[in-house]
């Protein structure tokens, strides 16, 4: 079993089940004790913000060999997702250092994809077993912004769930949430 160190770039994660039903939460520890600082982690989503939740705790362990789809990748995100077989966007540049990694030119396929087409993530992710959408583009005109981002999600949840992927893992960052007192009612959004 390979270290679970955040700084491993065989990291490879897949969902896990808390005790309670739910998807746990994926975290990482963040101070030195014990010698744990950068070790991901497993734990009920609802551990640190609520009184209704169970115990669950689990240290990642490097045990998945699934083929995964990035549909948004970053290098930090990417980078640990290097033991898989990975499949991006051809045409984001960001991806670039992914063709340097080891083993890419066997297990990297890069495909052209909007995230905005529909018919153009079918091919990426038809064969997938997971898939990972975790970026989207942020601006400070909520019309740039939230509708295309909303689609973009919807569209990749549609097509995995068409093409029976068993995992997906969405995630999203602090540029997704804007804190001011001054804002108006949003539309709802559907």
């Amino acid at each position: 079993m390979a270290s679970s160190s955040i700084d491993n770039t065989n990291l490879r994660l897949k969902p896990r089940f808390c005790n309670c039903g739910r998807i746990a939460s994926v975290r990482i520890v963040r101070t030195n004790a014990n010698g744990n600082k950068g070790r991901v982690y497993f734990v009920c989503p609802r551990k640190y913000d609520s009184n209704d939740h169970c115990n669950y705790f689990r240290w990642f362990a490097d045990d998945d060999d699934d083929d995964d789809d990035i549909t948004s990748s970053s290098r930090a995100n990417a980078g640990h997702l290097e033991g898989n077989d990975l499949r991006t966007r051809l045409d984001d540049p960001k991806n670039s250092h992914l063709r340097e990694l080891e083993g890419a030119n066997e297990r990297l396929t890069l495909y052209r994809a909007d995230l905005l087409v529909f018919e153009s993530l079918r091919e990426a992710i038809n064969g997938c077993d997971g898939v990972f959408h975790i970026a989207s583009p942020v601006t400070n005109d909520p019309e740039e912004m939230v509708e295309p981002a909303v689609n973009e999600t919807k569209n990749v949840i549609i097509a995995a769930a068409k093409a029976k992927v068993r995992r997906m893992v969405f995630t999203s960052s602090i540029g997704a949430v804007t804190i001011d007192p001054n804002r108006g009612p949003e539309p709802k959004l559907e």
